[in-house]
């Protein structure tokens, strides 16, 4: 199985989420914003490029609250994302070569149907395990990312 280790950043601002819509690869999918942990880079360095590379925006204060797998059986893929939370955000959301970023009210997000697993987390029933700071949660998707089977793990 071909595995990616990566990282995504949740940032908040009212009741709204920093997200991004993706323009060309998975187009009009919404995701959290995050990416592939580079060699020699830290989870943390990884969280600030990424966040400002699809984002425009600078984040700091950030702590880690768990990990998420994402699991492509049909395309032998597995993504393993330690997932952060960043308190602190400056700057406003751009239109970037490859995505769109947003402060996206959450309730919005969680009703559009083209979006990636990580961004369950926000669904009413997941939404419990932020302030845990504990996630440890295993998503099974399809090749559409519509999420077939969900195991959470205890820590």
């Amino acid at each position: 199985m071909d595995i990616r280790y990566a990282v995504r950043v949740f940032a908040f601002k009212d009741d709204k989420v920093a997200c991004i819509k993706y323009k060309n690869i998975n187009k009009d999918y919404f995701d959290i914003p995050g990416g592939k942990i580079e060699n020699g880079e830290t989870e943390i360095q990884t969280c600030i490029r990424e966040f400002k590379e699809e984002t425009g925006m600078d984040i700091d204060e950030l702590r880690c609250i768990g990990n998420i797998e994402i699991i492509y059986p049909n395309s032998n893929k597995k993504f393993v994302m330690k997932t952060y939370i960043a308190d602190k955000v400056n700057g406003n959301p751009m239109e970037l070569k490859n995505n769109y970023s947003y402060w996206l009210p959450i309730d919005e997000l969680i009703s559009i149907e083209k979006r990636f697993a990580i961004t369950h987390l926000l669904d009413d029933e997941l939404v419990k395990y932020f302030e845990s700071e504990k996630i440890n949660i295993i998503f099974t998707c399809d090749q559409n990312h519509n999420v077939i089977n969900m195991k959470i793990k205890e820590c």
